[in-house]
Formats: C-alpha cells, structure tokens, sequence
C-alpha cells in the first residue's frame, strides 16, 4: 500500500511494515514523476553507473525524483536497511535531481526506514 501525506523532518518517504508513505510535495522540491524510466532521458550518467544527475531543460532538474524514493523504500519494505555508502539507492539521503538505481548489494535486513532530502 503506498499513500501521501505531510511527512515531518524533510522527510521524502517513510516505511512501516509493508506501507510506504511519499511526502505530499516532496519536502518542498517537488516530485519528478519519470513516465519513460525505463529510457533516463531525463537524466545524465556519471561516473558511479547507479547514479544519474538531471539533463539540464528537462523537468528533473530540483526536484525529487520519485522513481529513486519509491525503489528505495520498497527496499525498506524488503528488509533492506541503510547504505553507509553515500551513491547507494539505499542511501539516507537524496540530492534534488539525482536519480539512483539499486544494486545487487544494495543493503541488509531491517524493517523501517525513512528517506530525507541531503
């Protein structure tokens, strides 16, 4: 189950059990919702190959894009805990404009978790 709702601390999306929770405006940047994810043209690859920054004259630019919140939290809602490392989908915090993918060491087992603007 997914909602919306006015999440306290920045916070972009939380956790619990199997429900995701997205902040309604994305703690204020607002969400980039991708309807092509699957071709990142909206964005640009660096040199991590999971991590992708905005294309300038797009729509992504300063926003949250919602396609690396939702697979982060659904990692969450498979156990996954926190990355230490800082370019991880699992990572505990997202820059406006980046897009992360998941890896297939993406994290360990918890349950809750909550995702906040870096």
């Amino acid at each position: 189950m997914n909602a919306f709702a006015a999440l306290e601390g920045g916070a972009l999306g939380q956790t619990t059990g199997q429900t995701i929770t997205l902040d309604a405006n994305a703690a204020g940047y607002n969400w980039f919702i991708d309807y092509t994810p699957y071709l990142n043209e909206e964005y640009l690859p660096i040199a991590d190959a999971n991590v992708w920054q905005a294309r300038p004259g797009s729509d992504a630019p300063g926003k949250m894009d919602m396609l690396s919140v939702l697979l982060h939290e659904y990692g969450h809602v498979l156990g996954i805990e926190h990355s230490a490392d800082c370019h991880a989908a699992m990572a505990a915090t997202l820059q406006p404009g980046t897009r992360r993918l998941p890896t297939t060491h993406a994290g360990s087992a918890g349950q809750t978790g909550v995702a906040t603007p870096s």
